[in-house]
Formats: C-alpha cells, sequence, structure tokens
C-alpha cells in the first residue's frame, strides 16, 4: 500500500493521465468488489479468496508484487514462554494462534513451512482473527500463545524476555502485490500498464535501498501512509520488488489446500494465476 499511497501523493498517476481513487474495504471483500466491477484493481495479496475467486471462473490476475523483509526484520510467529522455556512451535498444537486475516492469509504460506520443518501438522492448530493492534495485547496478556505480527507491532516484544521469534517471511519473495479484476484485464490494458508504470517510478524513485534513513523520505512516506515518523522507523527498511518469483503461486495454493480454504481439487498453472506482462512492458522487456 505505501507504494501505491506514495505514488498519489507524489502525482505519479497523473503523469500517466491516471485518475486513482483509493478505496479501504475488508481483505475479504476486495474479491466480490472486482468481480462485480465495481472496482478494478486489489492492493493486498492473492489470499485463498483470490484462488477460490479464479476456480469459480472469476477473471483475476497478479500482476506486481510488493515487497519482502529486510534480513533484520522479526515480523512474523511470536510464541509466548512455556512454563519458563523459549516457546515452540510444538507447543502450540490445539491452541489458536492470532492473525490478521486468518487461515486464508498468505502468511499461511511461511507458516505451513515453518511448521512441516517443526514436525507439527498445521491441522492441528486454530486461527482467530484479531486486529493488528490487538494482537500484541493478546499474546502480552496470555489469551493467545502466539501471533503473526507484522511491521510495527513486533517492535512492541522484540528484544522482551518472555517472547521467541519463530517465523518469517521468506527471504526475497513477495508474496502481495498487485491484483487486477475483469475491468483491467479486458478493457483497459493500456491504463493497466500506466498504472504498473507509476507504482515501478515510485518504487525507484522513492523505496529504493534504506529509505527510511534519510529523514526527508521517511516524513514523505510516514506522510503518504498517516503513521508517525517514529512509529514507521523503528522497522528495517523494506526491500520493494515488483517481480513475482516462479513457484510462489504454487506454494501459496499449497499452503492453502493444507488449511482447508482453498477449494480447487488441483493446484491452478501459474499462467492461470500470473500475469507478468504488465510490468515486462512497463520496464521495456523485450517481447520474448
Amino acid at each position: 500500500m505505501a507504494n501505491v499511497r506514495l505514488a498519489i501523493a507524489n502525482g505519479e498517476f497523473e503523469k500517466e493521465n491516471l485518475e486513482v481513487e483509493l478505496t479501504q474495504v475488508p481483505a475479504a471483500d476486495s474479491i466480490n468488489l472486482l468481480a462485480s466491477g465495481k472496482t478494478d484493481i486489489s492492493v493486498g495479496a492473492p489470499d485463498s479468496a483470490f484462488f477460490n475467486g479464479l476456480t469459480a471462473g472469476i477473471d483475476l490476475r497478479w500482476v506486481l508484487g510488493n515487497y519482502f523483509s529486510a534480513d533484520d526484520s522479526k515480523a512474523g510467529l511470536w510464541i509466548r514462554d512455556v512454563d519458563g522455556r523459549p516457546g515452540k512451535i510444538s507447543d502450540l498444537t490445539g491452541k489458536n494462534i492470532g492473525a490478521i486475516v486468518g487461515s486464508g492469509s498468505v502468511t499461511m504460506y511461511p507458516l505451513t513451512q515453518g511448521f512441516a520443518e517443526a514436525g507439527v501438522d498445521i491441522d492441528e492448530v486454530k486461527f482467530q482473527s484479531l486486529p493488528a493492534a490487538d494482537l500484541v495485547t493478546s499474546l502480552e496478556n496470555g489469551a493467545i500463545p502466539a501471533a503473526w505480527l507484522s511491521d510495527p507491532y513486533w517492535t512492541r516484544i522484540s528484544g522482551q524476555k518472555g517472547y521467541t521469534f519463530a517465523v518469517g517471511q521468506p527471504p526475497a519473495e513477495p508474496f502481495g502485490g498487485i491484483i487486477f479484476g475483469p475491468n483491467m484485464l479486458k478493457e483497459k490494458g493500456d491504463a493497466g500498464v500506466a498504472f504498473v508504470r507509476a507504482l515501478v517510478r515510485t518504487v525507484n524513485t522513492y523505496l529504493t535501498g534504506d529509505y527510511k534513513a534519510d529523514p526527508e523520505s521517511a516524513a514523505k512516506l510516514a506522510a503518504a501512509i498517516e503513521l508517525p515518523v517514529d512509529i514507521l522507523t523503528e522497522t528495517p527498511s523494506l526491500i520493494f520488488d515488483w517481480e513475482i518469483r516462479g513457484g510462489t503461486s504454487d506454494r501459496l495454493q499449497e499452503s492453502f489446500q493444507k488449511t482447508g480454504v482453498f477449494k480447487g481439487k488441483q493446484i491452478l498453472p501459474e499462467s492461470e494465476v500470473v500475469d507478468r506482462s504488465y510490468y515486462e512492458e512497463a520496464v521495456g522487456k523485450p517481447a520474448s
């Protein structure tokens, strides 16, 4: 979302002769709005609703990646200590884990991998959807034994005794970004390329390197996303990267199958999920 808000604030869409209206809606509603033609684009992630929408025949494509976490980020699964020792994934069997979206979130991808490595079946836990601001409080007061904490919420417990960081985002692999619906895919191809070009330019101009370390850049970003600068700079700069990695869509679907939220009987091939042509044209990549 930061790249879109920065693009709006700095007139990058206007340079492409685009009028962009940003509306905040619950993640669960975004696919229905795309399907009905009430919105053209979803800024978020290819979650289980996205894949179920594809299976139902809705014309959708993941067209642009967003970012991945820096190596020193601790966004991810945090576990409370158990009986005076560091908590482990195996302690979570039969327990509720806090998460913003729940079992339909793209965070299921790293979680299913982390659980598998720990020898625990992810079906043996439940996910409780809570507002982001309530996750840390619920973890601190013992209402839940573990939670997936995104930026900047993990900073509230990082370095404190009583909590263990267990699973983070896979390195160098975005699993969120921009999804186009039927309007963009069928009728507004040129506008789609222009939209993507504005976002690529925004990343290259404002979101490269350690952009949070520059006071002016941090101030512009904080104003665009309506977050105090001191909170913004508590966490490492994200690594923005629009390229969608090969195999990510398969791994997302596999995780949703394991948690039972993807209704498709077979993994959808990447060609039916991802369309890289928009950013390839935006950056001037020759046609293959």
